[in-house]
């Protein structure tokens, strides 16, 4: 057992690690000469934008890292096979890396627009996030054991914590300025929809039988109130 929690250890260090890189990467690009450098490398001129917009970019960048940081080593309880962190560390370099190129190049002062990218980041932050500590809280307790998770955000989706997911990356989309960044989060809503969702519901209706056809009559898959 020692072992096993030893090697669990080291692939999310490894995770981490190179999440902060990409943070590295990215804060690099926008504010170290990193935009004109990487450029020249494929013959094109990208001249860094706005500072604001690219301290917003540069923020929500980190505050992602920090919130995986979280996720990586006190909510995520199962094992992580290499394929997959394989496949996640894919989708943050190319996520962050696009963020700051496209983003960083934005001209445009900000304004509205940007300041509702804000908000959509932070809330869909909480509904990731802040759904997982409350409903990692509720495990804790032994009177729950064997029971299916179906309170706080959870009740208004089944899996409010990947709409989350959707919600800050349509606001990171946002503040970029980019129409190809928004790339990011329909990619991110058609995986959930289309193969995390049906592949974990099948493992809740296994596990919790009679308990998830309840739930799954009365809440909604993904979006609250409509889907």
């Amino acid at each position: 057992m020692h072992g096993y929690y030893q090697r669990l250890m080291v692939r999310r260090i490894i995770w981490q690690v190179y999440h902060f890189f990409l943070v590295s990467l990215v804060f690099w690009l926008l504010f170290a000469g990193g935009l004109g450098t990487t450029s020249s490398w494929f013959g094109q001129s990208w001249i860094p934008g706005d500072l604001t917009r690219r301290i917003f970019v540069f923020l929500t960048s980190f505050i992602l890292f920090l919130r995986w940081g979280l996720t990586n080593f006190y909510l995520l309880k199962r094992t992580m096979p290499w394929n997959e962190i394989i496949v996640v560390c894919i989708e943050l370099s190319l996520i962050h890396t696009a963020y700051a190129i496209l983003g960083g190049q934005g001209a445009k002062p900000v304004g509205i627009v940007e300041f509702l990218g804000v908000g959509l980041f932070v809330i869909g932050s909480y509904l990731n996030t802040g759904s997982e500590i409350i409903r990692s809280q509720w495990k804790k307790d032994p009177k729950n054991t064997g029971k299916i998770y179906d309170q706080g955000l959870f009740k208004y989706s089944m899996h409010i914590n990947y709409f989350g997911d959707a919600v800050w990356s349509t606001g990171m989309a946002l503040i970029a300025g980019s129409i190809w960044i928004f790339l990011v989060p329909f990619y991110m809503s058609c995986g959930f929809i289309f193969l995390h969702i049906p592949r974990l519901d099948k493992h809740l209706k296994e596990r919790y039988g009679h308990q998830y056809d309840e739930y799954a009559g009365k809440t909604k898959k993904f979006i609250p109130f409509i889907y």
